[in-house]
């Protein structure tokens, strides 16, 4: 039985890696790009580097891998989120308070749950002292 535990570990460690290493690739400065064939009807080739397309389009059985998926598609809609509060610059006041809501969500812990908007509010101001955005 503990041989089979080890082996399921390394299983889905060697599954992570290899989507990691996949979408790691589309990261960089000069992306590669990925071709993906569907297996369904009509075999459709795809030629993309972008690590969201990439990761809907695969078929991942593997737990540890699955995980890893959602984590880089969070990754992307995290991203997309904050590019959306960027624009919005130009009225700091709605700046300042889009910054504090995305704080309030990451601090949505038991342990700081009622004092969540005061940390909010420090981290949103240290953040611009350092005119970073």
């Amino acid at each position: 039985m503990e041989a089979k535990g080890e082996r399921a570990k390394i299983v889905s460690f060697i599954g992570a890696i290899a989507i990691a290493d996949l979408v790691k690739a589309t990261l960089v400065p000069k992306g590669m790009e990925k071709i993906l064939q569907s297996t369904g009807r009509g075999h459709g080739v795809m030629v993309t580097n972008d690590g969201a397309t990439i990761l809907k389009s695969l078929h991942v059985d593997n737990r540890a891998a699955k995980v890893l998926v959602g984590y880089w598609l969070a990754v992307e809609a995290a991203h997309a989120a904050l590019e959306h509060v960027l624009d919005n610059r130009s009225d700091s006041e709605r700046f300042q308070s889009d910054l504090c809501k995305i704080a309030m969500t990451t601090l949505s812990s038991k342990i700081l749950a009622q004092d969540k908007e005061h940390f909010a509010n420090l981290a949103v101001g240290a953040v611009l002292q350092l005119k970073v955005l």
